[in-house]
């Protein structure tokens, strides 16, 4: 089908996740956090995901990204200036003064938990002599919840700027109950790769209590195309080769989106856009219920005896034996169609089902020994 949207799909992430990747490429460190692998993994995502990601221009120049770009332009990179938000700590932090000021109270009770996670070298308790410290020296009050919320309008921004997708990280969670999205333009594609995610992860938490090494429990929620990148790299080098070959290997999820975006497109009117919305779903719900697996040849799903008892009841004067038969081809058919549809899907799926070693590529890709996991949800 000719896909009748030309405008690409956009994601917005936080520059964090960029310096996140970029020191993951460039440093080999003990230890590290779940946020900051997160971080790394949006990046992964988005790059692969969406037609484009946005970012500052003072990345536009970094050796790194210079190798992911392509003839398809996968960056859209932005002036500083034609933004009302900071998008550079140095240039100070920027905040969008509509927030709620009795929840950020709550965000305010997230601090330590948050900082750990994005240093990964300090705990809690050292968290509050840092602040300490800085109060007796009348240092600028500016705390973790603070850039949180910083972070968040400024994904905010980009995403009415751009007409992007915002593609938050674990420490962003829990900011818009102080600051709402002003966007929730929702990415199809993007929405049923976290329901894959979800699904692998419950899975993996279940086996991981009997089978999995035990090294690999805390990385069960590791997102799938990263977990990919990880396997499919021999060493720190092969990176970003690796990725960009993924951006072409896993195109099939942008075509996807491009030809939702198109039925949606094509419909007549708000009622036929619904029966579209409602149909795709319906296909989704039938690949969860069949664990992403490939339907089984019809061969394998009517057995010989059963035919035959059909041929032999039919023929007897009871045609409506044959109707399990039809009830069979029937399902297969409806099966069938919603593998071609999401196929990329059940790819995905069949590569995840025999990934194991988790940790061990962490530390002989970037000499990581320890994940950091936070002791509370970030939410």
């Amino acid at each position: 089908m000719p896909h009748k949207i030309t405008k690409p799909s956009r994601a917005a992430i936080s520059f964090w996740a960029v310096d996140s990747l970029l020191y993951l490429l460039n440093c080999r460190d003990q230890g590290t956090t779940e946020e900051l692998l997160a971080r790394a993994a949006s990046f992964v995502d988005a790059y692969i995901m969406f037609d484009q990601m946005v970012l500052p221009e003072r990345y536009k120049t970094k050796p790194e990204l210079l190798a992911l770009a392509g003839s398809d332009e996968p960056f859209e990179f932005f002036d500083p200036a034609t933004i009302i938000h900071s998008s550079d700590l140095r240039s100070g932090v920027t905040i969008d003064l509509n927030f709620d000021v009795v929840a950020f109270e709550d965000l305010l009770k997230e601090d330590a938990a948050w900082y750990v996670q994005h240093t990964g070298r300090l705990n809690e308790d050292d968290f509050w002599v840092l602040m300490a410290e800085a109060k007796k020296r009348s240092a600028s009050d500016i705390r973790p919840a603070h850039l949180r919320l910083w972070q968040w309008g400024l994904m905010n921004e980009l995403c009415d700027k751009f007409d992007a997708v915002a593609l938050p990280i674990p420490s962003l969670n829990g900011v818009e109950k102080v600051l709402p999205a002003r966007d929730k333009t929702a990415h199809f594609v993007y929405e049923k790769y976290s329901g894959l995610d979800e699904y692998f992860r419950d899975t993996r938490t279940i086996v991981s209590r009997y089978s999995l090494p035990p090294k690999d429990h805390a990385l069960t929620a590791c997102p799938p195309l990263f977990a990919i990148l990880l396997e499919r790299s021999r060493n720190q080098d092969e990176v970003v080769d690796n990725l960009r070959r993924m951006r072409n290997d896993f195109r099939e999820l942008r075509d996807t989106q491009k030809t939702f975006m198109a039925l949606l497109a094509a419909a007549s009117g708000v009622r036929e856009q619904a029966e579209v919305i409602k149909e795709w779903n319906s296909s989704w719900d039938i690949l969860l219920r069949s664990d992403f697996r490939k339907p089984s040849l019809l061969r394998r799903a009517v057995t010989t005896s059963e035919i035959a008892k059909s041929i032999a009841e039919a023929g007897a004067g009871k045609p409506p034996a044959l109707s399990m038969l039809v009830e069979k081809y029937l399902n297969y058919h409806a099966e069938m169609k919603v593998h071609k549809r999401f196929r990329i899907f059940s790819d995905l799926a069949a590569q995840l089902d025999s990934l194991v070693g988790t940790r061990d590529k962490l530390e002989l890709l970037f000499g990581i020994q320890k994940v950091v996991v936070a002791p509370r949800p970030l939410s």
